[in-house]
């Protein structure tokens, strides 16, 4: 799996954006993103965008840890992806874990692409 690690440090406005982005990551093959460490944020977001499933039941959702191991899924954040082409928005706030990270279970597609930004500020 090939990483595209992109880091902008806006300290003005103390945003930091993260981009651990599978580029084009098939939603044919089961997969995990990097986690990414919350520690020191108070608020964020994580951005999914699907295009060009061919038909989907497979499963989108958040997963948080407190030692970037072992992983368990954050309640009520799993969908279903059922359409061939959108987006999922989840927001990252009061969380008390250090990582985040999105799993993708595949259904039975066998065609589509996903990629994933984040977005995550510092209060001054």
């Amino acid at each position: 799996m090939s990483y595209r690690v992109q880091e902008n440090l806006l300290t003005s406005i103390g945003w930091k954006e993260l981009g651990d982005t599978p580029i084009g990551q098939s939603m044919a093959l089961d997969f995990v993103t990097a986690g990414l460490d919350v520690l020191y944020f108070d608020m964020g977001a994580l951005q999914c965008v699907w295009t060009g499933t061919d038909s989907s039941d497979g499963v989108l959702v958040v997963q948080t840890s407190l030692d970037d191991i072992n992983w368990c899924d954050e309640a009520g954040s799993a969908i279903t992806i059922t359409s061939p082409s959108l987006s999922q928005m989840y927001n990252v706030t009061a969380y008390g874990q250090r990582y985040v990270r999105l799993k993708w279970t595949a259904g039975v597609t066998t065609a589509g692409t996903i990629n994933f930004r984040s977005v995550l500020k510092v209060r001054k």
